[in-house]
């Protein structure tokens, strides 16, 4: 007995036909993505915040740098870098 399990798809020119027209877009249609993603600032490196520091999740306390040691005035170990 032959076993009829193909993985093999039965039209391969429609598959790949299908795929193709689903991933092309239109000219207007990408100028309005990158309108739309400079609306929300992606893509639009040159107004990143600065990193002015790290504040300490414990006190508030705002640092220069991340020594390692933790805050400067609690002594506490959760610092994130603070922008601005």
């Amino acid at each position: 007995m032959e076993n009829e399990t193909s993985l093999e798809p039965q039209n391969p020119q429609f598959i790949v036909g299908a795929v193709i027209g689903s991933a092309s877009l239109t000219e207007a249609q990408i100028e309005h993505q990158i309108e739309m993603d400079e609306e929300e600032g992606w893509g639009n490196d040159d107004d990143e915040d600065e990193l002015l520091g790290y504040e300490c999740m414990g006190c508030g306390n705002v640092q220069d740098n991340n020594s390692g040691f933790g805050c400067d005035k609690c002594m506490g170990h959760c610092l994130e870098p603070w922008y601005g």
